[in-house]
């Protein structure tokens, strides 16, 4: 099953808030124009976050997530790379789940519930819970 991400603008606001307010506690931490400085590269590095992990651009956005019959998952990179999601430690709320990717820097790929629609959602809550995808979803379509 595969399941095609949306851009997410809650997740990408969300995140460029986070990085605004934590500039603005650098700027009250750190006296003078190296507060300012340190400020700037938060809000920076916040554009750059919310750009690529909510709006899914940039080379290095996800933009699909393979999940396999026997448990398998992997995600597909908009430069084309793909990489397999670790079984077993994957997250799920309500209203977001949590992979862990299987990379040398333990990335983690958070998908928000109105980055795929209300069955492809569903879907990957029940991977990311037990596992596997039920019986149901893994079976091959018959016409």
């Amino acid at each position: 099953m595969r399941l095609e991400l949306r851009p997410s603008r809650g997740l990408a606001a969300a995140l460029a808030a986070a990085h605004v307010l934590a500039g603005a506690c650098l700027v009250l931490v750190v006296p003078g124009a190296a507060g300012v400085a340190l400020a700037a590269l938060a809000v920076g590095l916040g554009a750059a976050t919310a750009r690529e992990r909510g709006l899914l651009r940039g080379r290095h956005a996800v933009r699909s997530i393979e999940l396999q019959a026997d448990g398998r998952a992997s995600v597909d990179f908009a430069g084309g790379g793909c990489v397999p999601a670790a079984a077993g430690r994957a997250l799920a709320g309500r209203y977001w789940v949590i992979l862990e990717l299987q990379q040398r820097s333990r990335r983690h790929l958070l998908v928000t519930g109105d980055m795929l629609d209300a069955a492809p959602f569903r879907q990957l809550r029940l991977w990311a819970r037990w596992g596997r995808l039920p019986a149901a979803a893994a079976a091959p379509d018959d016409g």
